[in-house]
């Protein structure tokens, strides 16, 4: 059947095939409604094409190549718009998660402050210069000129100090902050 430039000839051919290419996509779609697009967007893309089709060119398998490269496209903006959406989620999810975890944080960094001011001064200023510092245990001696046994025993019993000072809370915090460092690495 020639449907080229002829409409009636179109629309016997749409009637006829119809049915066949909702069913073939239907059983591929989640509901009525997209099948009854994916066809209808299949007849128009033929429609629109029919001048450049050939009179001896079968139109059906061309339907339904058509069709099944519409649902497959159909598939991809769902599976897309799936991607979008769950990127979305994941990132007010873990926007949440890091707002606690800095929150645990700052409290953890504030305990640690207030337990190495709460050091006596000396082994404050030994344990800063090692710790914040980053000066080796020869270039603390020699700068408070001090042994180097001497700020060895004092940086024990200050961390000793810290230790015990915070507590449980301390080891419950830091394990908070590893996971959380490691899960923004």
């Amino acid at each position: 059947m020639v449907v080229q430039n002829d409409t009636h000839a179109f629309e016997e051919f749409y009637n006829r095939h119809w049915l066949k290419l909702y069913l073939f996509a239907k059983k591929r779609l989640n509901t009525k409604e997209e099948a009854e697009d994916v066809v209808q967007e299949a007849f128009m893309k033929l429609f629109q094409k029919l001048p450049s089709v050939h009179a001896e060119q079968s139109l059906v398998p061309y339907l339904y190549e058509s069709l099944r490269r519409t649902i497959i496209d159909l598939f991809r903006r769902g599976k897309r718009k799936e991607e979008v959406i769950g990127s979305f989620r994941e990132y007010y999810e873990k926007g949440v998660y890091d707002t606690d975890n800095q929150v645990h944080y700052n409290e953890l960094e504030r305990l640690i402050e207030e337990e190495i001011n709460s050091l006596p001064p000396q082994m404050r200023k030994i344990y800063e210069m090692s710790k914040k510092k980053f000066m080796s245990n020869v270039e603390i001696a020699e700068q408070l000129n001090i042994t180097e046994e001497s700020v060895k025993k004092q940086l024990y019993r200050g961390i000793h100090k810290l230790r015990s000072g915070l507590g449980r809370k301390f080891w419950l915090n830091i394990i908070i902050i590893t996971v959380w460092i490691n899960r923004s690495l």
